[in-house]
């Protein structure tokens, strides 16, 4: 019997966030829909675009949101209704702010301290408990005079894109390992 596991990646659409910190979660899933050989459906499709295959017997369905990133929550809520998924089978994949760029933690019900994102999809789902893939994006050292919230929407420099892409080729094996696929 083939298991469906959903990883949404949180993000913002349009050209403009395209490269920014707070897209690591769309960057993610491109990287993971290159790794896979998955084509994405970029005609959205109530508010996500997605792409699908199964790996081993397991059936994996990638999701960007089509909404901003602060209203991810009704999205996420009709994926899980539509899939009628267990919330241990949901992976959300996002930006932190609370770890360094160049790592990342895989936590199940464990997310940053403030993420709106995040907020809207706990206020949906009403719960936290699914699986959080914590991409690390601070890189201001001390340098803290803008907010957060302005930080994360300015784009990645180039050796910030680099770093990044090792974060994934390291959460990329993880993941497998969670999902319980073999790679090469």
């Amino acid at each position: 019997m083939q298991r469906t596991k959903v990883i949404i990646g949180l993000g913002n659409y349009g050209a403009k966030y395209l490269q920014t910190r707070h897209n690591a979660g769309f960057l993610f899933l491109d990287y993971l829909s290159t790794k896979w050989s998955l084509e994405w459906n970029d005609i959205p499709v109530h508010q996500y675009t997605y792409s699908q295959a199964s790996v081993e017997s397991t059936k994996l369905i990638l999701i960007k949101p089509q909404t901003f990133m602060n209203l991810s929550g009704k999205v996420v809520k009709q994926i899980v209704d539509k899939y009628l998924l267990d919330l241990q089978n949901l992976y959300l994949v996002h930006d932190d702010l609370d770890i360094p760029l160049g790592e990342f933690k895989i936590q199940f019900a464990k997310g940053p301290k403030v993420h709106n994102g995040l907020l809207s999809v706990y206020q949906s789902l009403g719960s936290q408990k699914f699986w959080h893939l914590r991409i690390g994006v601070d890189a201001r050292a001390c340098l803290r005079q803008e907010s957060g919230s302005e930080y994360v929407l300015k784009p990645l420099l180039n050796e910030e894109k680099l770093l990044l892409n090792k974060v994934f080729d390291k959460l990329f094996v993880e993941l497998n390992t969670n999902l319980q696929i073999q790679t090469d």
